[in-house]
């Protein structure tokens, strides 16, 4: 406008045709958000105008040169006037439309690729946290086995065998991932590490010996409300010490675990525990002291255990 003035850019057919194509271009693109089924139509139109874009505005700038009135019949004499224009138009579409299917190929592997991350994340994520799944994309040593202190946890509902006996199946599923969703939800909010459930009972690991505690605490009120309606309660056992923690498992089956005596120990002590009760063993309570100053102690024989273990009620 600025080299040609308005009057002289409105009256030259190119700059119509220009904002015409451009109008287009950006119809088939409110097209694909709108209709993403007409995704590959409008990513072929797309090509095949933008190809046959330069070709038509040469022709329009020569003929209005050489025509006083520029008319659709003169601008397709004037393609047909020479079989070089019509070689060079039909050569223009067909790298249009191949250029097209090109895209539409690509296209097609990306929506399919990111289908299939999409499906990958969700199902890591039900073992592994974004934070953990973020991690190892830093550093692929993230899920190597390593010796490190952790505080495990362990919940188990009580009498579940004998009441699940004379249950429906589908109740008991109803029950179980009820019961599965409250701990997770409780787990993950105290920065524990995704829990393993194994039939009725959970099982997870942390590293802040306090968050352990409050977890603990957390869930036996929740499983009392939760479990009450069934007749059922919980017990719960922790121990803290030292564990093996990664990837474990054969060459082409691994779970992200924890190994060690650690582990036996809340399993034995959470074994123990009554329903609606804590146990915690020595070790732990004395990272704690002040918690358990005037708690409740007992000795247990737990299964497998040489000498008597010492459990803190919480």
């Amino acid at each position: 406008i600025i080299l040609e003035g308005l009057a002289q850019f409105i009256n030259q057919p190119y700059h119509w045709i220009y904002w015409s194509f451009s109008l287009i271009m950006a119809l088939l693109y409110v097209l694909e958000g709108l209709q993403p089924d007409w995704l590959f139509v409008s990513v072929l139109l797309k090509n095949v105008g933008r190809v046959l874009l330069f070709p038509i505005l040469y022709a329009v700038s020569e003929l209005s040169g050489e025509l006083s009135n520029l008319s659709w019949i003169g601008f397709i004499d004037y393609w047909r006037s020479n079989s070089g224009h019509v070689f060079i138009f039909l050569a223009a579409l067909l790298l249009g439309l191949l250029l097209g299917l090109a895209e539409v190929q690509t296209q097609h592997y990306l929506l399919l690729l990111r289908k299939i991350a999409r499906h990958l994340r969700q199902v890591s994520e039900w073992s592994f946290s974004p934070d953990m799944l973020a991690q190892s994309l830093d550093n692929n040593k993230a899920f190597e086995q390593h010796r490190v202190q952790r505080v495990i946890l362990f919940a188990d509902i009580r009498g579940f065998t004998a009441w699940s006996e004379d249950k429906a199946p589908e109740l008991v599923v109803t029950m179980l991932n009820e019961f599965y969703d409250q701990a997770e939800k409780i787990i993950v909010a105290h920065e524990g590490m995704k829990p393993h459930f194994i039939g009725d009972e959970v099982m997870t690991w942390f590293s802040d010996p306090e968050q352990a505690l409050a977890t603990a605490v957390t869930l036996r009120d929740a499983f009392q409300t939760q479990l009450q309606p069934y007749g059922l309660a919980a017990g719960l056992g922790l121990h803290i010490g030292p564990v093996i923690e990664g990837l474990l498992g054969s060459s082409s089956t691994r779970n992200y675990d924890i190994v060690g005596d650690t582990v036996n120990t809340a399993s034995r002590l959470m074994a123990a525990a009554g329903s609606g009760e804590i146990f915690v063993s020595d070790d732990l309570a004395q990272v704690r002291p002040e918690r358990f100053q005037n708690a409740p102690t007992r000795q247990i024989q737990a299964k497998g255990k040489r000498d008597k273990l010492i459990a803190y009620s919480l």
